[in-house]
């Protein structure tokens, strides 16, 4: 159906994108009093990651036919961007929206579109499933990756390769979640690791674990999901000033929060 656009009446249009240097679109068609049917459009450029995007599109006095979000550029899966166009009669204040006419994840393939379009937050459905490199700290140090601004990721799998030196004293490793107020070991080798020795340690999701000498498959849990402010943390019980955590990644699914 046509909804009715009266006077200071604008589409309110936010993006939030972990990818950069791409852009969305927004479509849309006016019926004029005249009965005139006019184009509006506007490209929303993404030049910064996880910093969501506002933009207000005027109407002319009118019904609203249809509204279209899409992103030409390639390589754009889901979970990567996510938008809200509200028709809005307040300017500058989108909790003083009239109605929600499309909210979700825009690929290259797949559009929104109102009428029919669909409404739903950006922690439903499947998110963006990618590999992150972590720097090696310091000799010594516990390796800490801190989760940024706007994004939920669901960690998936991890592995780091720790290096001891030749002080003789048995560590062990383990992975654990600081989600706020304490910490959260999520799996430890229960196996030492003694003086001049480079292990791998590899965490996934489910049950069950394979030692080896050189090689540590252990598992974590299902929910070890970080929300903005919470760190994975790889550390060693009895970890020596001359031992180096290093090689070290994990893989996430991640939704952008807005």
């Amino acid at each position: 159906m046509f909804i009715p656009v009266y006077k200071n009446h604008y589409l309110g249009c936010t993006v939030i994108s972990s990818a950069i240097d791409i852009s969305v679109l927004v479509r849309a068609r006016l019926k004029l009093a005249s009965g005139e049917i006019i184009p509006v459009e506007q490209s929303i450029p993404i030049s910064v990651a996880y910093v969501p995007v506002v933009v207000w599109i005027p109407l002319s006095i009118g019904e609203l036919i249809s509204c279209v979000v899409s992103t030409d550029n390639r390589g754009v899966t889901r979970g990567q961007v996510f938008a809200r166009v509200v028709l809005s009669d307040g300017r500058g204040d989108l909790a003083a929206y009239d109605q929600v006419l499309v909210q979700d994840y825009v690929t290259t393939s797949d559009y929104l579109s109102y009428p029919g379009g669909r409404i739903r937050s950006s922690e439903e459905g499947v998110g963006f499933r990618y590999q992150i490199i972590l720097p090696n700290p310091a000799l010594g140090n516990r390796l800490i990756y801190n989760c940024g601004v706007n994004r939920k990721q669901h960690v998936q799998a991890g592995s780091t390769i720790l290096v001891t030196n030749a002080v003789v004293i048995a560590r062990t490793v383990f992975c654990e979640g600081d989600f706020g107020p304490a910490m959260t070991t999520c799996n430890g080798s229960n196996t030492n690791q003694n003086a001049g020795l480079t292990v791998s340690y590899r965490w996934q999701r489910g049950n069950g674990s394979n030692i080896a000498t050189n090689e540590m498959d252990l598992c974590f849990s299902d929910s070890f999901i970080l929300y903005p402010g919470m760190a994975l943390v790889f550390d060693a019980v009895n970890l020596n000033a001359g031992d180096q955590f290093g090689g070290s990644q994990i893989w996430v699914e991640e939704h952008l929060l807005l």
